[in-house]
């Protein structure tokens, strides 16, 4: 579940330890993400154009969200949902494991957070 909330931060800025783990690991997960684009079926002007180590995220968040709401799409677009989903559960994988191997810095957090908040409201 970490890996999820993870994800959802928007930046790594917000944790400056997690940030450092992230960068020392980049280059051989970029080396991973680039891989599983080539073996990919998606089309070579999909995987020049927007599956990119620096686009693939924010592409496959918006061919989820078009999905998840029935937006049909142009192109081939639909058919790059399999390899955003591999991409994305190796990043998940990736970040859960960084954040493991640095003591759950970053869950951590997440969880005295949501701790606080749930507090606040139960208290009101």
């Amino acid at each position: 579940m970490s890996g999820d909330w993870m994800l959802g931060m928007p930046d790594l800025e917000k944790c400056p330890k997690l940030a450092k783990a992230v960068a020392k690991n980049q280059a051989e997960m970029d080396k991973h993400v680039q891989k599983l684009i080539d073996e990919s079926t998606v089309s070579h002007s999909i995987k020049s154009n927007y599956l990119t180590k620096d686009k693939w995220q924010e592409f496959c968040q918006y061919v989820f969200w078009a999905d998840t709401e029935g937006v049909t799409l142009k192109d081939d677009y639909s058919q790059t949902i399999p390899t955003c989903q591999a991409l994305g559960k190796y990043r998940a994988e990736q970040m859960t494991e960084i954040d493991s191997q640095n003591k759950g810095v970053s869950s951590n957090d997440i969880r005295q957070t949501l701790y606080l908040r749930l507090y606040d409201w139960y208290n009101e």
